[in-house]
């Protein structure tokens, strides 16, 4: 089994965008991991973990595509876990051809 976080952080993402407290200060001039994106995770190329708002930013940061997903589980229905608009881009008339099933 392959697993891949692709995000750990809380619902705000961190550093905190409004947030100078002396972490986020030392995260933002580190860099590179310290700069953590909301919770999701990939399993095994075919299953995704809570599609949130920061999708786009985890599958390009880790040179990911997920032509192969078939399955995704949502958690729960706060915005940070699921963002409606990346499942939507699943649908043929975004990628031209037919599509398989993806499973909720």
């Amino acid at each position: 089994m392959r697993f891949l976080l692709l995000g750990s952080s809380a619902a705000e993402g961190y550093p905190g965008l409004f947030c100078d407290c002396e972490q986020c200060r030392q995260a933002r001039a580190a860099g590179g991991r310290n700069l953590r994106l909301r919770t999701s995770a990939l399993i095994n190329d075919d299953l995704l973990i809570d599609p949130g708002p920061d999708l786009l930013a985890s599958i390009q940061r880790h040179r990911l595509c997920l032509a192969e997903l078939r399955f995704t589980l949502i958690t729960h229905f706060h915005e940070d876990h699921w963002l409606l608009d990346n499942l939507l881009y699943h649908h043929q008339w975004f990628r031209g051809v037919e599509v398989p099933t993806l499973h909720l």
